[in-house]
């Protein structure tokens, strides 16, 4: 059945059902229950339309993972305006063209973004408010009524991490929220009041929302809520202090964390992994280690959460399991034709939380939206039911007339004892041909060779999958959510 209304529904049902006895938001400075977290909103609602927020508009939210931010993308969807969480660490450049593109009148920080914030809003007609010792709120004394929606109308709109150029602002219905509250935290992870989660995934993405905001207050379970960065042993020190029943991370994460010893994995009962792909011998280390079903799945921030994931009791490691319920599943090859069982293609979603579409870029929508059908860019095969991913669209090259993905050529070079990190583009050589080059970040004081790295791939790879120039970089560059930007390395330069 598809979900309808507004999706503040779900905070004012957490406040009906727990009051001010079950905790929402575990902090370092205290614990807020789901009554003082929708009293705090319906004043933070009023301060944005007493400044000028009108239903519809966006409000943009460059915060770290706080009590303020939660409270203000719940208030911003109780006022009827469009929630857009970005991450408070974007440059001017980039906070810029976000409030260019959403049109937004109204910007709500905090001290990581401020700066940057105030430079980018230069020139333009937004309104800068602050989160320091108090919120911008605190001294509102009057409330605002909600909003009410039949559901399809916009509640949030989250900007894509820009691998291929351009960011574009993806856009969710409150129906859309809704079916992801529905979705990962009751179907597979059974979260009930007695959970308490912690997200290493911060606020500001597709995945981190739902893990910290939303899941919890549709589930009544307690989310930790840490503004810091999430290092190692940051998260060592939450698992020893807060006792999360539930962690939510992604892979490189968990393979910092997995060889530790003494990691405080006791409280656990089940780890979750999504945003990368979860390497079968790091799936088994991680069981081994924490003791937990470890449960990888597939999302992406056009369908806002989850739409695949592995169940406890029925885990196929090295994949991302089966679609959740409501949600179908087709694998085509290019000519748009189903593939058979095991072979690869490009994967296609339809669903109760995929997007509306993107923000005024109705061509880029109907690229990738056919009637009701996602186009996700992912490449996968399915084996018994199982999905694995085995890339993206734009790291299939053709060398040759041979398909080749550059994924597998990376994990190779990965494997050398000297390399930290890979990259790996095609070069035109001219004439129509192209050939490999990889960009490796050696470990600490390594410093590997052309002609090592050369014959160490030759061993593991067939000759026209092996990089025919290789270079040594510092860093390769990522986006926010660890996505490698693989045009950066491929533009001349």
């Amino acid at each position: 059945m598809t979900p309808s209304g507004p999706a503040w529904q779900l905070l004012v049902g957490a406040a009906e059902g727990h009051g001010g006895r079950n905790p929402y938001l575990c902090t370092l400075e205290g614990v807020w229950s789901f009554q003082q977290v929708l009293e705090e909103v319906t004043c933070a609602a009023a301060f944005l339309l007493a400044h000028g927020g009108e239903v519809g508009e966006r409000v943009v939210l460059a915060m770290g993972d706080r009590v303020e931010m939660v409270v203000a993308f719940w208030a911003a969807l109780w006022a009827g305006m469009v929630a857009v969480p970005v991450a408070p660490s974007f440059s001017p450049r980039e906070l810029r063209e976000i409030l260019v593109d959403s049109g937004a009148r109204i910007a709500l920080g905090d001290a990581t973004s401020a700066k940057a914030l105030a430079s980018a809003a230069e020139g333009l007609s937004v309104r800068l408010f602050f989160c320091e010792d108090k919120p911008p709120w605190s001294s509102t004394t009057h409330t605002a009524s909600p909003v009410k929606s039949g559901g399809s109308e916009p509640a949030l709109m989250l900007y894509t991490s820009g691998t291929t150029g351009r960011m574009k602002g993806v856009v969710h219905s409150h129906r859309n929220v809704l079916a992801a509250a529905g979705g990962l935290g009751p179907q597979v992870l059974n979260l009930t009041p007695e959970d308490r989660v912690f997200s290493a995934a911060r606020m500001f993405f597709a995945y981190g929302l739902g893990n910290s905001v939303y899941i919890p207050v549709a589930c009544g379970c307690a989310a930790v809520v840490h503004p810091g960065p999430v290092l190692p042993g940051v998260v060592r020190e939450i698992l020893e202090r807060f006792r999360p029943t539930v962690l939510f991370a992604v892979p490189s994460l968990y393979r910092a964390l997995a060889p530790q010893p003494g990691v405080p994995w006791r409280s656990l009962r089940c780890a979750v992994s999504a945003g990368e792909k979860l390497p079968p011998e790091l799936w088994q280390l991680l069981t081994r280690r924490a003791r937990v079903p470890v449960l990888d799945g597939l999302g992406m921030t056009e369908t806002l959460h989850h739409f695949t994931s592995n169940r406890p009791g029925e885990v196929a490691p090295g994949s991302v399991g089966r679609p959740l319920a409501g949600f179908s599943l087709k694998v085509l090859d290019e000519q748009g034709q189903p593939v058979a069982e095991g072979q690869v293609g490009e994967l296609w979603v339809s669903g109760p939380s995929v997007m509306d579409g993107y923000f005024r870029q109705p061509e880029k929508t109907a690229v990738v939206l056919k009637e009701g059908w996602l186009r996700t860019g992912d490449l996968v095969s399915v084996r018994g039911g199982f999905v694995y991913h085995c890339g993206r669209r734009d790291d299939l090259v053709k060398l040759s007339g041979i398909a080749v993905f550059l994924s597998e050529v990376e994990e190779v070079l990965k494997k050398h004892p000297g390399v930290a990190e890979a990259a790996v583009v095609p070069v035109e050589r001219g004439a129509g041909v192209a050939t490999l080059k990889a960009f490796i970040v050696p470990r600490p004081g390594e410093l590997p060779q052309a002609n090592e790295l050369f014959r160490f791939c030759r061993r593991r790879l067939a000759a026209f999958k092996v990089p025919r120039e290789f270079e040594v970089v510092e860093s390769l560059p990522y986006t926010l959510t660890g996505k490698l930007r693989r045009f950066f390395l491929a533009a001349p330069r």
